[in-house]
């Protein structure tokens, strides 16, 4: 679990660490991860080299059968596609402390090296542009309309594991950082906490749906987006 809000800088956030923590209580209490098992990694400490070097440990070490989580809480950026593998033309990428960016092409090489078949990851990516952050050939549910047929970014390549990515807002929205209740969050990390606090399952697309009813209620316009690495019945 990654967590910037670039203190002291022109770019300050006030949320992202708050994220943090309230990620890695649901996962204990929804999910049953043992603390042990979870790596926070803070402000100065969330270099280029150091996401980088833990995303790609997090996918080595999982062995058959493991579900892992991976998320990111900071700013997020889009940039002009120079591998001409994105629909809009625009590569996105997140902004590391040092000031650095990791590219969706960076993260989906990792994964097509590392993720094992049958090794499950979920994750969250709270910043702005962060839509297709993984680069997934797979996107439902774009727009508002949760009837929407999927979208195949035929350019990308299945994951040889399962891959669902969450993200807080489309390709070319922003995903917004705010007070709410006593302290500030991420809107897509509050709102996924609230809702993981509900009895039952859900599916992953009443999941986005009802995450875009919260953000739709407290007028904010992002809408929050999953893609997968493989093409799958997220109504199940």
């Amino acid at each position: 679990l990654f967590g910037l809000n670039y203190k002291d800088t022109s770019h300050e956030l006030k949320g992202c660490i708050n994220d943090v923590e309230k990620l890695k209580e649901t996962l204990q209490r929804r999910f049953q991860y043992h603390a042990q098992h979870i790596t926070t990694l803070l402000e100065s400490q969330c270099t280029r080299n150091n996401i980088l070097h833990e995303f790609s440990q997090l996918l080595q070490k999982a062995k058959a059968g493991d579900k892992v989580f991976f998320s990111f809480s900071g700013h997020g950026y889009s940039y002009h596609d120079y591998s001409r593998d994105e629909i809009d033309g625009k590569d996105e990428l997140v902004i590391t402390i040092d000031r650095k960016g990791i590219f969706d092409d960076e993260f989906k090489r990792i994964i097509m090296q590392h993720l094992k078949k049958d090794v499950t990851l979920v994750a969250i990516f709270d910043n702005c542009h962060s839509g297709t952050i993984l680069d997934l050939p797979y996107q439902y549910f774009k727009n508002q309309n949760g009837n929407e047929s999927m979208i195949h970014h035929n350019k990308q390549s299945d994951t040889h594991g399962t891959v669902i990515c969450l993200s807080g807002c489309r390709d070319d929205q922003v995903s917004i950082d705010a007070k709410f209740g006593e302290e500030y969050n991420g809107a897509l990390s509050w709102t996924f906490v609230q809702l993981m606090k509900q009895e039952g399952n859900v599916t992953w697309k009443e999941c986005v749906s009802q995450l875009r009813e919260y953000l739709e209620k407290m007028r904010l316009q992002q809408v929050p987006q999953i893609t997968c690495g493989t093409q799958m019945d997220l109504a199940n």
